[in-house]
């Protein structure tokens, strides 16, 4: 997840782009037999506009963090 948000910060930055809003979507396999499936996401609106890749990874390891089983 962390390489995904870094990449998406890194592509935010070359587009010359910001982001109001981070989403954050899990899920698990719906083929697990074991398991029942399991998909949420979470999401937060930020004040400011950012493409700062330090600010993005914390963002998504919380919002992970809320949703995460």
């Amino acid at each position: 997840m962390s390489v995904f948000c870094l990449r998406a910060a890194e592509k935010l930055r070359q587009q010359k782009g910001f982001t109001r809003k981070v989403t954050v979507h899990i899920r698990t396999s719906p083929f697990d037999k074991k398991k029942t499936p399991y998909a949420n996401s979470a999401q937060q609106k930020l004040n400011l506009a950012t493409n700062d890749s330090r600010e993005l990874l914390v963002i998504c390891k919380k919002l992970l963090g809320t949703i995460y089983k």
